[in-house]
């Protein structure tokens, strides 16, 4: 199962990692997330928040029981509305397009990574669940979200 302890610390790593995200946070649902909105600058772009993830159970008897982590990743800018034509849009779409793009790049990387500072979580993402999904209007903000899951034993 993974663990928020994990997740804080990697939305951080990937922040650190990706010269196009300014900021990083991890939260529980949108409510949370526009508290931190807040207190962000648009000149604070772009934005990522890890979310909390569901942790829902797979299996049909003790022997194969495992967990499989449903989370998601947002990569999001905060948006004048008043000020914005569509052709700034869409190039704000492309622009955090390819901060998702790396997002998911550095996570196809860590899981490949098995040295021992590899992240061991990584190991367990389930490559064909990565999802990418636009966002528009979200508390004020566009972007992507990245849906993705891990399986982990209990």
């Amino acid at each position: 199962m993974v663990d928020v302890t994990f997740l804080d610390n990697y939305t951080l790593r990937l922040k650190n990692a990706i010269n196009t995200i300014n900021y990083a946070e991890l939260i529980v649902d949108d409510s949370q997330m526009v508290k931190f909105l807040n207190e962000v600058s648009k000149f604070d772009n772009h934005l990522l928040f890890g979310v909390i993830p569901d942790i829902p159970s797979s299996g049909t008897n003790v022997d194969n029981f495992q967990f499989r982590t449903q989370t998601i990743f947002l990569v999001l800018q905060k948006t004048d509305y008043a000020s914005i034509t569509h052709a700034e849009f869409k190039t704000l779409m492309q622009d955090t397009l390819m901060s998702a793009k790396a997002v998911v790049d550095k996570m196809l990387e860590d899981k490949e990574d098995y040295s021992e500072e590899g992240c061991m979580y990584m190991k367990q993402l389930n490559i064909s669940s990565i999802n990418l999904q636009p966002v528009w209007g979200k508390a004020g903000c566009n972007g992507w979200s990245i849906e993705f899951n891990f399986d982990s034993s209990y």
